[in-house]
């Protein structure tokens, strides 16, 4: 069982700030209580002398109380039975007037303006008589108790400045039972009026649906000021969105904004006198495409940047002339290596004409009579062959042998497999022709000798080189003796040689 008191030597209806108080807490317990704890508004309160909180035995020792000393104890005791807590005792702690808010307030007014100042404090007792002093430039003045009234723990005061020498500080002070305020409530009145409107304001950021709008703050008009960005819908200017920014620098963001509608921004300086006049920003659309609005100033080049820029521009400069020579080359390479197989490829075009339809023996050489006679009686005309050059060969037939590469006798040198590898494509293709060429150039040599070789011999044996087709019939009539005998004579000749001879 436990039971609390304050110290029998004091009046706990006369407690002051500074005074030191003790309680006692009596115990009885079965068996003998093995702990002890004291509490201060339900919170354990701990030996601390530091604090001015002194534990010892059964008795608890608070030096110098304040008003947040105040409240109420209780104490805990505990044995192996269970535990006990005590009857609640009051601390009350009487105190002198303090404000309940310990900044000064700022209050702006015009001549002529009344302002209502409301002075609070706190006190123990609560009864507090209050009185109020002005100053400005060093005099020190009594307010007339009939300006203002006191209830209680306020006070109230209507202000009205009529000349410049009515702005100042006005100071409310009280007191009680206990004593005077130390420091009392202040209050500062100046001349002030409403702000004047925000400068150089703009849209900074807009997007397809947020805006960012800067401006630049002027005066607040004595008093502090907050800001205030209104847009109103167009045509019909209806309020859509507002935005308040508590203080400088003025910078307004809005987000969420409806794409495709326009507004007409209101930008305001406010303070306790009311609203600056509005700058007005006309016309902001939002027409889903970003743009940024920014500072026209061009930003300047830095020289190392430009250096590296021009350099850049020079190297692509010289890749490109190196590529163009690169390809010019090559193109310059190419077109020769074709123009010839081109003119490869006409040769052997050529070289197969056939035989032209006037005989082979035309074309071996230009016919002359051998006896002047029989040209005039119409005997037969014998081509003759006037070649420069005698024919060496003691055959009818002069032998033609393709000349060939001695392979045996010189050491063949081959091109390096990488180089045949660029080259195989072109040279292939030019060797084939060339290799045909020579063939059929070849055998259109050896067909012309046997033919030429013929035609000579029949001449001298007085056969007509002309054509049976184009001679009469007693030409054919006249030589077909001849023909008769020329079959056992030329046996190494092909049929077609002999036609083409006749």
């Amino acid at each position: 069982m436990v039971t609390l008191k304050m110290g029998s030597s004091l009046n706990p209806d006369d407690i002051k700030e500074g005074d030191d108080v003790y309680f006692e807490c009596n115990i009885r317990a079965n068996p003998k209580a093995y702990r002890l704890a004291w509490f201060h508004n339900g919170h354990e309160i701990h030996h601390n002398v530091t604090a001015g909180v002194i534990l010892s035995d059964h008795s608890l020792v608070l030096q110098g109380v304040t008003r947040h000393t105040a409240g109420d104890y209780t104490c805990l005791a505990a044995n192996t039975e269970g535990k006990g807590t005590s009857n609640p005792a009051t601390l009350r702690v009487m105190f002198v007037p303090t404000c309940k808010d310990d900044r000064e307030e700022l209050l702006g007014a015009l001549k002529h303006e009344t302002v209502a100042l409301r002075c609070e404090v706190d006190a123990n007792p609560p009864l507090v008589t209050f009185h109020w002093t002005f100053n400005n430039s060093g005099d020190l003045a009594e307010v007339p108790p009939s300006r203002f009234t006191s209830v209680g723990s306020v006070s109230r005061l209507n202000y009205t400045p009529v000349t410049d020498m009515d702005y100042g500080t006005l100071a409310c002070w009280g007191f009680n039972a206990v004593g005077h305020q130390r420091s009392p409530c202040i209050f500062q009145v100046v001349a002030a009026g409403r702000p004047f409107p925000l400068i150089n304001c703009s849209v900074v950021n807009q997007t397809s649906d947020s805006l960012h709008v800067e401006c630049l703050e002027s005066f607040d008009g004595g008093l502090p000021q907050s800001f205030l960005m209104e847009l109103l819908e167009l045509p019909g200017l209806r309020p859509r969105y507002n935005v308040t920014v508590a203080r400088g620098p003025p910078m307004f963001d809005i987000y969420g904004m409806e794409p495709g509608a326009s507004y007409q921004v209101n930008l305001y300086a406010v303070n306790a006198k009311g609203r600056s006049e509005p700058y007005i920003i006309e016309a902001v659309t939002f027409k889903g495409v970003a743009k940024f609005t920014g500072p026209s100033a061009s930003l300047p080049m830095n020289p190392v940047l430009t250096g590296l820029i021009a350099t850049a521009v020079g190297l692509l400069v010289v890749v490109c002339a190196v590529v163009v020579a690169l390809y010019r080359r090559h193109q310059h390479r190419r077109h020769p290596r074709q123009a010839k197989l081109s003119q490869l490829e006409a040769a052997l075009h050529q070289a197969d004409d056939p035989v032209s339809a006037d005989g082979g023996c035309a074309g071996a050489g230009h016919t002359t009579p051998l006896n002047p006679t029989a040209s005039s009686t119409g005997g037969v005309i014998v081509a003759a062959d006037h070649r420069t050059t005698e024919d060496t060969d003691p055959d009818i037939i002069p032998n033609k042998y393709e000349r060939r590469p001695l392979k045996g006798f010189m050491k063949m040198y081959k091109t390096p497999p990488q180089r045949r590898r660029k080259k195989n494509d072109t040279e292939d293709e030019e060797g084939i022709l060339r290799e045909e060429l020579n063939h059929r150039h070849l055998a259109k040599d050896i067909h012309n000798n046997q033919v030429n070789s013929v035609c000579n011999l029949r001449a001298h044996k007085g056969v007509t080189a002309s054509s049976p087709l184009s001679a009469g019939p007693e030409t054919l009539t006249s030589s077909a003796p001849l023909m008769h005998k020329l079959g056992p004579e030329v046996v190494t000749a092909s049929h077609r040689m002999q036609e083409s001879c006749i």
